[in-house]
């Protein structure tokens, strides 16, 4: 009787001293071992850590370090948040967990879903990094519209909405898909960033560069820019055989979107602007200027305005090029090339035979 006395003292006395509190256990079996008590938990096993609520079929609890091992259809929620796991360790000094197998989180507060096959939760920092295969889906109850970025390991910051990936970033949405060495985005500022030899597919362009920032509206693209490692940009104003083409390059690019398509773009030190049908990419159409501002409609038509001792190479014909020279360009084009272009201050300009 004694010993069952002192065995109950020292269960009620580590219990207290313990982090987590036990809630609700189908059965309980304690054993002392190595000084400390054991709980063997089964059938709807539910557990309180602060607001934190954790459930499992089964769970073996080391009452005196305060460690959880459960298996079993397990449960973590919080005010916004959903985990469930097949498997896990929780570290209570530590505030960790350790989750394995068919790993998700849901953060209605973000409107973002994380999944993987292996993950570690920071319940202080709200912070999730998730290994094997790792993919967060941002999802907007307003549309059906989501974002998919993938890349590994991943880092997720539940109360800065900021997503981090070390290594093969990449994102698929609307209109979007993207590739970088690594990259970030931000729920709440929303921005991303993609980093080292990105590559990004926008309706129909196409931009490349060492740096990719994009700056968003809700869940669509409003602007981005690119920069270092020879920015270049390509846009197409249709998807069908009679397409034109705008190529543009600079050390800096920065594109205006409109809907789903490029609606400006400005091209910044040693800029360039080309244009031109797929079949006759040799008779384009071209500028150079230190800035060249593109406009670029849906039916083809457009404008390049370059600034700052700018040149441009155009044909006229079939049997002549032209090239003109001067402080300000103004050239307006359709899908025919260029019909139109005022110069002014050092205007200089020659007809080239073909």
């Amino acid at each position: 009787m004694r010993s069952l006395l002192l065995l109950l003292a020292i269960i009620g006395s580590l219990a207290a001293q313990s982090s987590v509190d036990l809630i609700h256990a189908d059965y309980n079996s304690n054993r002392l071992i190595d000084g400390s008590i054991v709980s063997l938990l089964r059938g709807n096993v539910q557990f309180q850590y602060g607001r934190t609520n954790i459930k499992s079929d089964s769970t073996i609890w080391y009452r005196g370090s305060g460690v959880l091992r459960m298996g079993g259809r397990i449960r973590i929620a919080k005010p916004g948040q959903l985990i469930t796991c097949d498997s896990l360790i929780f570290y209570s000094d530590i505030k960790k967990f350790i989750l394995r197998g068919r790993t998700t989180m849901v953060d209605s507060s973000r409107e973002v879903t994380l999944k993987s096959r292996e993950a570690d939760y920071f319940i202080n920092e709200d912070s999730l990094e998730l290994r094997q295969k790792p993919k967060v889906f941002f999802w907007d109850s307003k549309t059906k519209d989501t974002v998919v970025v993938t890349g590994e390991p991943m880092h997720y910051l539940g109360k800065v909405g900021l997503t981090r990936v070390r290594r093969n970033i990449q994102v698929e949405g609307p209109d979007l898909s993207a590739k970088a060495n690594n990259g970030w985005y931000s729920r709440e500022t929303k921005t991303a960033e993609l980093n080292g030899r990105a590559n990004m597919v926008y309706g129909l362009s196409t931009v490349s560069g060492g740096l990719i920032k994009l700056y968003l509206t809700e869940e669509s693209v409003d602007s981005f820019t690119v920069t270092t490692d020879s920015p270049t940009g390509t846009s197409r104003d249709t998807s069908g055989r009679d397409t034109t083409v705008s190529k543009l390059t600079g050390d800096s690019l920065h594109f205006t979107v409109d809907g789903n398509r490029i609606k400006q773009v400005v091209s910044t030190k040693n800029a360039k602007f080309e244009r031109f049908a797929p079949t006759h990419e040799g008779n384009a159409d071209i500028v150079w200027g230190n800035q060249i501002i593109t406009t670029i409609e849906k039916n083809g038509d457009g404008t390049a305005h370059g600034l700052k001792q700018v040149r441009a190479l155009y044909r006229s014909d079939k049997d002549a090029t032209n090239e003109v020279a001067g402080d300000d360009l103004m050239i307006f084009f359709d899908r025919d090339g260029a019909q139109e272009i005022t110069l002014t201050g050092g205007v200089q300009g020659v007809i080239l035979p073909k």
